[in-house]
């Protein structure tokens, strides 16, 4: 996951797209009933990504046959992230941790169409 760049839903949609994916796969789309979809399969142009709680954002990034959901650190998030130390670095990571998991959680979504 180090090599992702996390940026819009919208860019991190259409590179899966340059790219030849035409389908994501979400567990909220399963259905057993009619209409029938076991896998979760969507398209990637009707997709509309995720939304944290309370309006939270998210932040996406497209690794290899996947791409990634995060919560997204807003500018206004209040967190000091010039640490002085690296003791006060790890403070401000486990703050950037709780700050996200108030907004939901980190998801990876199968990618496939090609």
């Amino acid at each position: 996951m180090d090599t992702a760049k996390f940026g819009s839903l919208k860019d991190t949609v259409a590179g899966a797209v340059a790219g030849g994916y035409t389908i994501i796969y979400d567990n909220r789309y399963k259905s057993a009933s009619l209409p029938l979809n076991i896998t979760g399969a969507v398209s990637l142009a009707e997709w509309p990504g995720l939304t944290g709680k309370n309006g939270g954002e998210y932040e996406y990034a497209l690794d290899g046959m996947k791409i990634i959901a995060q919560p997204a650190l807003l500018p206004d998030h209040g967190l000091n992230m010039r640490p002085k130390d690296s003791k006060e670095a790890l403070d401000v990571l486990r703050q950037v941790i709780e700050v996200r998991k108030g907004v939901g959680p980190t998801v990876e979504f199968l990618l496939g169409g090609k």
